[in-house]
């Protein structure tokens, strides 16, 4: 077993080790370990590495690999990710990270399974599908803050709708309620961007990444024949 790096994440803390090793069956593995794991007898990390296939010895396990993991401080220093989602320019998955500092960067955590997540596509992929909003906010040009990567906000409305009448005397109900930016709610992105809503209205312009398209992108070829799914005769 081999410490490649240092790990910590953006605030110096939770620190871990980026430990390389070889398992019974199968090629190198890398897995960034937490420290808090070594708390107590360290009976959880022995649990982790044994399920990995590290051999450990049974009897000096327990004395010498809580010594050899904190006695070694390799140069290599790395930024660790608690969660999947954004880390700085990265898009981080507990098995691969996206992004061009993606060598930087790294999924940390005290269990080793994560298979509900899985890469798919490339940066360059994204990029091609990528819409970029831009917002300056209405101020003479000098008075305009710097640009700034920032988050969707939450948009919403109080619920008030006014009951009218279209031309035909067709009834129809307009939505006049106030708007209620959200500025607490849980968005997507780093979450060291602003919103744009909060951003804008200090006085700077923001940029946001957005994915528009919302075609099904998976496997198309089991899709059965439309005409299957009616229940009667379709138009001529």
């Amino acid at each position: 077993m081999h410490i490649d790096a240092v790990t910590f994440d953006g605030q110096s803390n939770n620190f871990g080790r980026l430990l390389r090793f070889k398992p019974t069956v199968g090629k190198w593995r890398e897995w960034a370990m937490p420290m808090e794991l070594l708390a107590g007898d360290g009976a959880q990390l022995r649990g982790e590495l044994l399920a990995m296939g590290v051999e450990l010895d049974p009897y000096k396990a327990r004395q010498q690999l809580p010594h050899y993991l904190q006695s070694e401080h390799p140069k290599r220093r790395i930024y660790c990710a608690l969660q999947v989602g954004w880390c700085g320019d990265s898009f981080v998955l507990p098995d691969a990270v996206i992004g061009p500092k993606s060598a930087g960067v790294i999924f940390q955590s005290g269990e080793r399974g994560h298979e509900e997540h899985t890469q798919a596509g490339t940066l360059a992929g994204w990029r091609e599908g990528m819409l970029l909003n831009l917002n300056v906010p209405p101020l003479p040009t000098e008075a305009i803050g710097p640009l700034r990567w920032c988050r969707t906000a939450v948009r919403r409305y109080t619920d008030h709708f006014d009951r009218r009448e279209d031309p035909r005397g067709r009834t129809y109900y307009w939505l006049a309620g106030e708007v209620v930016d959200d500025l607490d709610a849980a968005v997507a992105g780093p979450a060291d961007w602003p919103t744009d809503v909060a951003w804008i209205a200090a006085g700077g312009a923001s940029l946001t990444p957005l994915q528009p398209e919302l075609f099904w992108r998976g496997a198309t070829d089991n899709l059965p024949n439309p005409a299957a799914l009616t229940t009667g005769p379709g138009p001529a």
